[in-house]
């Protein structure tokens, strides 16, 4: 090869190492480009994304989103740590929160596993969470060692389902307990009564002439006799007790720490109450109830369903004794 062609094979070969400095020029500012887009992403993303590392059990990355969600410092965070971490969980969380590990390790690819938890920020407030985990990378030997995971704070969720489930808990026209939420807490105070050995009480009020004052002044009134029928039994029972609309013209009532002393004396009260508010009221009908009660002994306990059972029967043994 003579000098000329060593000169043309040179300036060929410069020129590819240049288009080849252009390309890796042109490929890194696309990485970097992509990288600024990512980051960006993960800057604006509500969610906080993490990897965190099984193998040596610590978060090697955390998007800046945790600041703001929990309002710790970026300094902070790193000084709280993954096992300081678990200070901040809500104490009926922490066991759930640490198997998610032992969890993660048993995961097959591309499945996703979640839990909801409590964490405290820095003012103290509760938050609830959302984390979002799934295998990120596993060792040669097929262990997980990178989980990729996402956290949510579902707050307002949660605020909104507390919400729902208190709606579905009263009785909208009266605003007492419904029946169901009566049920759930009747069952809660019978065994927290057995454990302790305390006697309570069960009531029926049946409101008399509802059909009547139904008939002949109009449903409008009648609400108005149950509104009015339920804010004379809620001010007679005490705050520990648990006063519900049953349905209908039928009111239920639980009686704490009572024994048939106490409860006759709320009977009574009852019916002063709303002889009190006939005499002012104005309406061209009256408030009378019928009334059953049964008593809960721990020594010979029953079951909710025998003493609601028999306070109804006691209740319309009443109605039917004063021809109401």
């Amino acid at each position: 090869m003579n000098e000329d062609q060593l000169l043309e094979e040179f300036s060929r070969m410069n020129n590819e190492l240049i288009d080849a400095r252009r390309e890796l020029s042109r490929v890194h500012a696309a990485l970097e480009e992509r990288e600024r887009f990512l980051a960006k992403v993960l800057e604006l993303s509500p969610f906080i994304v993490y990897v965190y590392d099984l193998e040596r059990g610590t978060t090697i990355y955390e998007s800046n989103a945790i600041t703001s969600i929990l309002g710790f410092g970026a300094n902070e965070i790193k000084a709280i740590g993954d096992e300081s971490f678990a200070t901040l969980l809500h104490p009926e969380d922490r066991k759930r929160f640490a198997a998610r590990a032992r969890i993660l390790r048993k995961m097959g690819d591309g499945k996703v596993t979640r839990l909801e938890y409590r964490v405290r920020d820095k003012s103290g407030v509760w938050h609830w969470h959302r984390l979002t985990d799934t295998v990120f990378e596993r060792k040669a030997n097929g262990e997980v060692r990178l989980a990729l995971g996402t956290v949510q704070d579902i707050s307002e969720e949660k605020s909104r389902e507390a919400l729902l489930k208190e709606a579905s808990r009263v009785d909208e026209l009266t605003g007492l307990h419904n029946r169901r939420s009566f049920g759930e807490l009747a069952d809660q105070h019978l065994r927290g009564s057995m454990r302790r050995n305390e006697r309570f009480a069960i009531l029926f009020f049946d409101l008399d002439h509802f059909k009547s004052i139904n008939d002949r002044h109009g449903h409008a009134e009648g609400d108005e006799a149950l509104r009015a029928a339920a804010t004379i039994l809620d001010g007679c029972f005490r705050a520990d007790d648990i006063v519900a609309r049953y349905g209908g013209d039928e009111f239920v009532a639980l009686l704490s720490q009572a024994n048939a002393e106490a409860t006759a004396s709320l009977v009574d009260r009852v019916r002063q109450a709303a002889d009190a508010w006939n005499s002012r009221s104005g309406r061209p009908w009256r408030l009378e109830f019928s009334t059953g009660m049964a008593l809960f002994d721990p020594a010979s306990p029953q079951s909710m369903p025998d003493l609601m059972d028999r306070a109804d029967k006691s209740m319309y043994r009443d109605k039917r004794d004063g021809a109401r």
